[in-house]
């Protein structure tokens, strides 16, 4: 098993579980608070990733699905830092920051580790 697909099948656990809570559980007093267009992104970005880590076992897909995520944990992470209330749509906390950051970082090591095909 690659660090490729081990970083989709992660993420793809780490971010249904964060969508749903978002969904259930809106906010936790005093911790974080989850949106729904938060939350719609991370179960977009599981869906994915179920699909790619599990179903699909292209090395060539897997490489593409975890720079798009780590892409998306990105702008989330630039977006938390630079403008954390942005409109009223999104609220990102430092904790979410640093969740972004984590796993960003995370994606960079995995990108950096995964050999490249050649095309």
């Amino acid at each position: 098993m690659t660090a490729g697909l081990i970083y989709a099948r992660v993420l793809a656990i780490i971010f249904t579980i964060v969508g749903f809570f978002g969904f259930f559980a809106v906010g936790v007093p005093y911790v974080v608070q989850l949106d729904l267009w938060q939350s719609l992104i991370y179960l977009v970005l599981a869906a994915c990733g179920w699909y790619i880590g599990w179903f699909y076992h292209d090395h060539k897909k897997i490489r593409h699905y975890n720079e798009t995520a780590t892409a998306v944990l990105m702008v989330l992470l630039l977006f938390g830092l630079v403008w954390p209330n942005w409109g009223d749509i999104l609220h990102l906390e430092e904790e979410e920051n640093i969740f972004h950051a984590v796993l960003f970082v995370w994606g960079v090591i995995t990108s950096a580790l995964t050999p490249k095909t050649p095309v």
